[in-house]
């Protein structure tokens, strides 16, 4: 592990398997904190970038962990099956059982049961929690991943008794351009993968061990610490589930604890630079990254100097989004960049603080002057319901964009002041977008505005920020309804590829889906009596659905693809 990195051109960024005693101090689970920072840590391997971060959960079924000695472990992340929260410092009596009782099921679980495991019985999953995300090694390497199995199904339900009620987890992983995934997560010396079946008192004994009774720790049985390993070739991508669930029924949760295997801290360095040389006038901010709603925390400001340098000092391990901002009273046609070249947040790239520079360019914007202006407020208020712009509470310090519908060139950038006001002005005639960006808060509703010889000033285009994105804010009305109770509902939510929508008025509709930068994908009409649609030409990701009735009147909603 490097104790200091450079960032060069643009916005420049680094990136014993004996059983142990169960008698130990108990091992805590604190869900308060942002148990994201740490993805990056569970791969061992030098410098393994990671990005495309997704999480598929039931409430608290993830969380870190901490003084895990009792089961073999340090810190890290649990995922479960179940709401691990304080949950798995109880004594073995303590029932971890239904949960989630008939929760998100998981196909890949499901089908790996089946194709693989040989489940002659039931193989429904129920319960389950995955994580997913995108790693490049820079060289020929192995990537571990340091884990300990525990489950409810022990011992009860594990050989000599011959059942169909073992939960399955697995660490899956497979090149970005292949669709075959390989589970790593082995038992020790085997083909065999880690399975309530395949490590147990008569089983693979070895590596088994059964709570004693006197023990802070729920769970009735677990494995030692296991080393899965995958021998990764240099600049490939990989991509890697990390899955877990009931199955079979829903009853007697089950967990895999993931090592943190670093605990470093390191300075790290930059250099910005705009079009016309280093930037030296400006601000670098780092954020925290997570995938929990709301906005991310700011770790750490600090003002860039001479030759574009700048530094954070004591940054662990972790994801972040690297924030440069230029002085745009010196660098008129510069604009905030995130990391990866992007003006929007949602468009950036989490890095891991771990290695090496990876390089980006600042972005510029395309002036283009004339008689037209555009103002507003960001503000926040009431969550879940929209607000005219005098009812907001004014947010200051957030980034403003302007876009040309068109070329989706910048036109313009801004931020709001104390007031939550900004303004645009000087433009020429055109059709914009008005675009906030606050690192942390998606997108929702972005903002057109037509600029000409009738309509040269457009005022009240304000937005409001909420914990499930950033809307806009309907001068014309009070307060209309609560979101959470639009005429439509969409499901399943997370889903694959057919959408269901439930109505409460039969009407036909067109539906507009949107990525999370604003670029439409897919525009349908849908008649009124039509309740699914087909969306298995979609990418997995977050989109906007936009659904516009006949009146011209729209409602959003977000929708997760699979």
């Amino acid at each position: 592990m490097k104790n200091g990195y450079t960032f060069l051109t643009g916005l420049l960024l680094a990136f014993a398997t004996s059983a142990v005693s169960a008698q130990t101090a108990a091992l805590q689970i604190d869900t308060t904190l942002n148990w994201q920072q740490w993805i990056p840590t569970l791969l061992g391997g030098n410098c393994v970038q990671i990005s495309n971060v997704t999480f598929t959960n039931q409430p608290g079924s993830a969380s870190r962990f901490t003084g895990a000695s009792s089961i073999g472990l340090n810190e890290g992340i649990v995922l479960s099956s179940g709401n691990v929260g304080g949950d798995c410092s109880n004594n073995p009596s303590y029932f971890l059982g239904n949960a989630f009782p008939n929760g998100t099921g998981d196909s890949l679980l499901e089908s790996y049961a089946l194709n693989t495991l040989g489940f002659t019985g039931a193989n429904t999953s129920f319960d389950a929690t995955r994580l997913e995300f995108d790693f490049t090694p820079p060289a020929n390497q192995t990537v571990t991943i340091r884990f300990v199995f525990a489950s409810e199904e022990y011992p009860e339900f594990a050989p000599p008794v011959s059942n169909f009620y073992n939960d399955i987890f697995g660490f899956f992983v497979r090149a970005l351009d292949s669709t075959n995934y390989q589970n790593i997560a082995m038992v020790p010396g085997t083909t065999l993968p880690v399975t309530i079946g395949n490590i147990n008192a008569v089983t693979n004994s070895s590596f088994y061990i059964e709570t004693d009774s006197s023990a802070a720790f729920a769970y009735d049985g677990y494995t030692t610490p296991i080393t899965a390993t995958f021998n990764a070739i240099g600049g490939v991508t990989y991509h890697m589930i990390i899955a877990i669930s009931d199955i079979g029924d829903s009853a007697f949760d089950s967990a895999v604890f993931l090592e943190k295997q670093s605990n470093t801290s390191q300075d790290v360095n930059g250099i910005a630079n705009t079009q016309i040389g280093p930037m030296e006038h400006g601000d670098a901010e780092l954020f925290g990254y997570s995938i929990d709603p709301g906005a991310f925390p700011r770790i750490d400001s600090v003002a860039i100097g001479t030759g574009g340098n700048f530094s954070f000092h004591a940054v662990a391990d972790g994801l972040y989004l690297v924030h440069i901002l230029p002085d745009t009273s010196v660098y008129t046609l510069s604009v905030p960049t995130y990391f990866g070249g992007a003006y929007l947040w949602e468009d950036a790239q989490p890095v891991a603080i771990a290695c090496d520079a990876y390089a980006t360019s600042a972005t510029s914007m395309v002036i283009t002057t004339g008689p037209g202006g555009i103002s507003g407020v960001v503000g926040t208020g009431a969550e879940g319901f929209r607000l005219r712009s005098e009812e907001l509470i004014p947010v200051g310090d957030v980034s403003v964009f302007l876009q040309d519908s068109a070329s989706t060139e910048l036109r313009g950038y801004t931020r709001s002041d104390a007031n939550g006001m900004y303004h645009f002005s000087n433009l020429s005639y055109g059709t914009y977008y008005v675009l906030p960006d606050k690192a942390g808060v998606p997108l929702i509703d972005r903002r057109k505005v037509v600029i000409n010889a009738a309509n040269q000033q457009a005022e009240h285009i304000s937005f409001q920020l909420t914990m499930s994105g950033v809307l806009n804010v309907d001068d014309t009305a009070t307060l209309v309804e609560d979101l959470s109770t639009n005429a439509f509902k969409v499901y399943p939510n997370p889903g694959k590829s057919m959408l269901h929508i439930q109505r409460a008025t039969a009407q036909a509709l067109t539906l507009i889906v949107r990525d999370l930068s604003g670029k439409e994908q897919v525009r349908k009409g849908i008649s009124m009596h039509q309740n699914t649609v087909d969306m298995s030409q979609l990418a997995s990701g977050v989109y906007i659905l936009e659904f516009k009735n006949e009146n011209g009147t729209s409602e959003f909603t977000r929708w997760i693809k699979e």
